[in-house]
Formats: structure tokens, C-alpha cells, sequence
């Protein structure tokens, strides 16, 4: 990084041509004449930090003149345009991967607090990073790294591991919560016993937060399974029944302070949530769960095919909120 980026990216407060240091200290080099006779020799400026008054002198790194100043070559000197340092800054923390595929970024005040620049400008240089394609902004998240999001496949029943890995995405589940509790009263309906087994889950794409899954499994079978079982696969894949299939209501909600903590999204902003209720063959539920996605990372579909001159798929209905 040149002299000049060091110093505006600094906090160090530079005054051209200034002959005084820190209040209440003097400083050993007197002001340059700028009296109308006076030549102007160089681009010289004086830099006060902590008490010690020192000068340099710039070496240009832009191409936008400031001032009629001339080098020995005959060139304008330059000085660098603040936006572009920030925007190459965070260009530079978003491709090494300090901020991932889908992170939220720092608000407009925050950053404008971290490179000590008024929020204009750092508007335009996320501007010029959306222009580049690297970030985009959304309605209740601010300012995102672009990310293609996850379609998943509503025509059929199958894992969350299963659909991340088809898309070529590495998938890990961490475990929050696991334990026996008295059957929740939004749970009832579906499971009759008085106790459950309750599971919440953090999935992870790529080292990122994706979904909070909670599950809710029939006592009698979630009396043989462990913490580890649950973490290391689906339940779907260790429920010793044979299932026959899926209800699945998907619907939307703002993020509460919990699920903005676990899922690193700004609380209020907008989820995607699917209700699951899994039956096994003869027709009783044995699962109960609750998805929660941040919405700008995935994408459910749903094939519509032409059947009798139906446009609806067969299973798919919308649901009255009333």
C-alpha cells in the first residue's frame, strides 16, 4: 500500500502545508509562503501525530488531478478517491473470505464508523461493488454478498443434507438442543403423547448458517436415539418405520432476536419457514419439524405439469392464513 492509501485509510489528520502541531505544541518547521510571489516547489505536507511534527512526500496512486502542482515529469499530482480504497478494501476481505458467499455485511453506519468516512461514501463504494456484481442489497438485510440460493426440490421427500449435496455444497448440522419435553400444544395436534423428543439443529453450507431445524420425534422412537445419532444424520434415515410421505406448509415470518443470533441476520429480517409433518405407511405422523431459512438463500420449486388441463400439481394447495 503507497503513502497516500496508508495515510487515508489512517486516522491521522494530514494538513497540507501547515506549520503547527497539537495544541499547545509547536512545531519546528515553519509554514511555506504562500504569498502570490512565492514558488511552489512540491507537494510537501506536514504530518502532526502525537506531538511529532514530520513531513513526506506523496507518490500519486490515482489519476483524478487536485491541484495544478506538476511533477518533475510534467504530470498533475493526484491524490487517491476514498470510496475506491473502501470499495478495494472490502473487495479484498470478501474474495479472501473474511465475509462468505450470502454473509450479511456491516451496516452503512458501521462501516462508515470502521473507515471513518461519511455514509455517502461508503454508498458509493458498495455501489461500485454491486456493480461489479459482488454485493447486492435486500429489504431487511442491508447490504449481502451476491449468492446464487439453493433451489430445493418440492415433488419429493428428501433430506437437507441430501438437497445441499446434490447442489454441490458441503453440508454440516450442529446440534443446539436435544432432550425429552412435554409435547408443546402447536405440536399436539399431530403427536398425541404427552412427552416428545424435541431436536434443534443448526445447518451449515459451506460454513455458513442456513437453516434452523427444529424436530419433534414420537417418544416411542426417539427413545433409541442419542445426541450423536441426530448429528450425524437424518432422522429420516434412522426412524426404524417405513415412511409414506410428507405434508409440507411453507410460509414466511421475520427473524426474533433468537433466530437472528443462530442464523447471523439482522432481527426482523425476512425468513422462509416450512412446516413438515412426516407419516409412515399406515398413515400416523412420527415427525413433527419446523425449517426456518433466511430468505435470500434458498428457493423452493415445484414442477407444474399438464395433467387433464390441471395447472395445479397434485399435493399443492394454497392455504387460507384466516
Amino acid at each position: 500500500m503507497d503513502a497516500v492509501t496508508a495515510m487515508s485509510l489512517s486516522s491521522v489528520r494530514v494538513r497540507r502545508g501547515a506549520g503547527v502541531g497539537l495544541p499547545g505544541e509547536r512545531c519546528s518547521r515553519p509554514a511555506p509562503d504562500r504569498s502570490a510571489g512565492a514558488a511552489r516547489t512540491s507537494n510537501t505536507s506536514t504530518i502532526h501525530v502525537r506531538g511529532r511534527c514530520d513531513r513526506y512526500t506523496p507518490e500519486p496512486s490515482w489519476t483524478d488531478p487536485v491541484s495544478p502542482d506538476r511533477r518533475p515529469d510534467g504530470g498533475a499530482h493526484v491524490r487517491p478517491i476514498r470510496y475506491r480504497i473502501i470499495a478495494e478494501d472490502l473487495r479484498e476481505r470478501i474474495t479472501s473470505g473474511e465475509f462468505r458467499l450470502g454473509a450479511v455485511l456491516p451496516s452503512e453506519a458501521d462501516l462508515s464508523a470502521t473507515y471513518e468516512a461519511s455514509r455517502v461514501t461508503v454508498r458509493r463504494a458498495l455501489e461500485a461493488l454491486r456493480s461489479d456484481g459482488l454485493v447486492e442489497s435486500r429489504q431487511g438485510f442491508g447490504w449481502l454478498v451476491s449468492a446464487e440460493p439453493l433451489r430445493q426440490d418440492l415433488t419429493r421427500l428428501a433430506t437437507l443434507d441430501g438437497q445441499l449435496g446434490a447442489a454441490g455444497v458441503r453440508s454440516e448440522r450442529r446440534i443446539v438442543s436435544f432432550g425429552f419435553r412435554r409435547t408443546p400444544p402447536r405440536v399436539r395436534e399431530f403427536l398425541s403423547g404427552r412427552t416428545v423428543l424435541e431436536v434443534v439443529r443448526l445447518h451449515l453450507a459451506d460454513d455458513r448458517p442456513f437453516a434452523r431445524v427444529t424436530v419433534w420425534c414420537r417418544e416411542d422412537l426417539g427413545a433409541a436415539l442419542s445426541r450423536d445419532d441426530v448429528e450425524r444424520s437424518a432422522f429420516l434415515e434412522q426412524l426404524p418405520v417405513r415412511l409414506g410421505g410428507a405434508t409440507q406448509t411453507i410460509g414466511a415470518d421475520a427473524a426474533s432476536s433468537a433466530d437472528a443470533e443462530v442464523l447471523d441476520v439482522p432481527e426482523g429480517a425476512p425468513l422462509l419457514v416450512a412446516e413438515r409433518v412426516t407419516r409412515d405407511r399406515s398413515d400416523q405422523v412420527v415427525l413433527v419439524s419446523e425449517h426456518v431459512f433466511p430468505a435470500h438463500l434458498t428457493r423452493f420449486v415445484v414442477e407444474l405439469p399438464a395433467d387433464d388441463g390441471l395447472l395445479e400439481p397434485a399435493g399443492l394447495r394454497i392455504v387460507d392464513p384466516a
